[in-house]
């Protein structure tokens, strides 16, 4: 398994308790992360309303979250053409940009 998300949420927690301050941002390499930070700062009574909360997949709950004003955005992304891409390629690190869409709500 790469990662697992109560491990991953622990840390987000984690991190949050080490900045002082208001958190004004947070960006997911997931959506799954992006909400385990909003989780996070509400669990530990860190919740600002003008936070800016943004994550990758265009999951049905990240776009729930937008709706109802917890995310900004999220950036859709085709597996499919990620997968043809590195297959053509070779290299996973030639990914292009082209392949995501924001979905702002």
């Amino acid at each position: 398994m790469f990662w697992d998300l109560e491990r991953a949420y622990a840390q987000i927690k984690s991190a949050i308790k080490g900045i002082e301050g208001p958190i004004n941002a947070g960006f997911g390499l997931s959506d799954s992360l992006a909400l385990g930070i909003y989780d996070s700062l509400k669990e530990l009574g860190r919740s600002n309303p003008d936070l800016t909360l943004v994550g990758i997949n265009a999951d049905p709950l990240a776009l729930a979250a937008i709706v109802n004003g917890n995310m900004a955005a999220t950036v859709e992304t085709s597996a499919e053409k990620m997968g043809e891409q590195v297959r053509r390629n070779g290299d996973p690190g030639l990914l292009s940009a082209s392949l995501c869409h924001l979905n702002i709500i």
